[in-house]
C-alpha cells in the first residue's frame, strides 16, 4: 500500500503539471488554432486512440469487459470530466497557469459539500478549517495588482466540482470491474464527449490547424494526462478515493517550477510573473495544498 500511495504520489502529478504548462502553450492566444473546443476535440482524438488499443487487447486476451450497465454509466460520465477540462482550457486563456491550476486541489471541498447537502452529514471543525484554508490561499492566488481576478476562480471551481463528480461516478461503477475494463468505458467516453465538440464550425478549423501546427505538443498534452488518469483511475478501484485525490496535492508545486525554470530559461515557450510573485504564489499554492490534504484525509 505504501509504494501504491508513493507511486501515486509522485508520478501522476509530474504528468498532470507538464500537461498544465503546455495547456497553457496550446490555448495561448487569439488564433483559430488555439480555441479550447479544438484543443479538447484533439485530447478526444488521443482518448479514442487508447480506448480503440485496451479495446483490442481486451478481445485478443479474452478478458471480460464491463456489464452494460456499468459501460453506459462510464460513458455518460466522461461528459463531467471534459466539461471541467473545457473550463480548464478557458480559465488558462485568462491567467497564468501557476494560478489556475491549483484550483484542482479544491476536488476534495465537493467531496465534504456533496456528503453535507445529500447525506446531512455535517463537516467537522477540522474539516471547516481545511476548506478555509482553501479558500483563502485560493483568493490570495487569484490576487494581482490588488484586484482578485474572479472569472478565472468561478470556472476553476465549477471544473473542480465536475472532476470530483466525475471521480465518484467512476468508483461506484467501476469497482467490481475488471480494472482495464472499467478504465475502457471511461477513456471511450472522454473520447466521445470530447469529439462530439468538433459539431462547432469553430472547433473542427481549431482542430485541422491545431493538428498541423502544433502536433507534437498536442501529443504530448494528449498523451500525458491519460497516462495519469489511468494510473489514478486504477488507484480508485483499490485505494480510498479521498487518498487518491490527495496524492495530486504536489501537482500545483511541479507546476510552479516548472513554470520558474521554464521563464527564466524558456522565455519563448512560457513566460509567467516572477520576482516577488513566485514567493507570493508558493504561500498560496501552500495554502490550497494544506486545505486539500486535510480535506482528503479527514473526509
Amino acid at each position: 500500500m505504501e509504494i501504491s500511495i508513493l507511486f501515486l504520489l509522485v508520478l501522476p502529478p509530474t504528468l498532470w503539471a507538464a500537461t498544465n504548462l503546455i495547456d497553457r502553450k496550446l490555448v495561448d492566444g487569439d488564433g483559430i488554432d488555439s480555441h479550447p473546443s479544438g484543443v479538447i476535440a484533439i485530447y478526444g482524438l488521443f482518448n479514442l486512440l487508447v480506448a480503440a488499443a485496451i479495446g483490442s487487447w481486451l478481445l485478443v486476451s479474452g478478458n471480460p469487459f464491463a456489464s452494460l450497465g456499468d459501460t453506459l454509466a462510464l460513458l455518460a460520465n466522461g461528459a463531467m470530466h471534459m466539461t471541467a477540462i473545457y473550463l480548464y482550457y478557458h480559465a488558462l486563456r485568462q491567467d497564468e497557469t501557476s494560478r489556475v491550476a491549483p484550483w484542482f486541489q479544491a476536488v476534495p471541498a465537493f467531496g465534504v459539500i456533496g456528503a453535507t447537502l445529500f447525506l446531512h452529514e455535517l463537516p467537522s471543525t477540522v474539516q471547516i478549517g481545511a476548506m478555509a484554508l482553501l479558500v483563502g490561499g485560493g483568493l490570495w492566488l487569484s490576487i494581482r495588482n490588488g484586484v482578485a481576478r474572479r472569472r478565472p476562480m468561478v470556472l476553476m471551481l465549477a471544473a473542480a466540482g465536475l472532476m470530483a463528480g466525475n471521480d465518484v461516478v467512476f468508483a461506484a461503477f467501476g469497482r467490481g470491474n475488471d480494472a482495464m475494463a472499467a478504465i475502457l468505458p471511461d477513456i471511450a467516453g472522454k473520447a466521445f464527449w470530447g469529439l462530439l465538440f468538433l459539431v462547432r464550425r469553430q472547433a473542427r478549423k481549431s482542430f485541422v490547424l491545431g493538428l498541423k501546427k502544433k502536433f507534437a505538443l498536442q501529443s504530448a498534452a494528449g498523451i500525458l494526462p491519460i497516462a495519469a488518469d489511468s494510473i489514478c483511475d486504477l488507484g480508485k478501484l483499490y485505494v480510498p478515493i479521498a487518498i487518491v485525490q490527495a496524492t495530486a496535492c504536489t501537482t500545483p508545486l511541479f507546476v510552479l517550477l516548472g513554470a520558474w525554470l521554464l521563464t527564466r530559461h524558456f522565455p519563448h515557450i512560457l513566460s509567467e510573473e516572477l520576482g516577488g510573485a513566485f514567493w507570493r504564489k508558493f504561500g498560496a499554492i501552500s495554502t490550497i495544498i494544506a486545505g486539500g490534504v486535510l480535506l482528503a484525509i479527514y473526509s
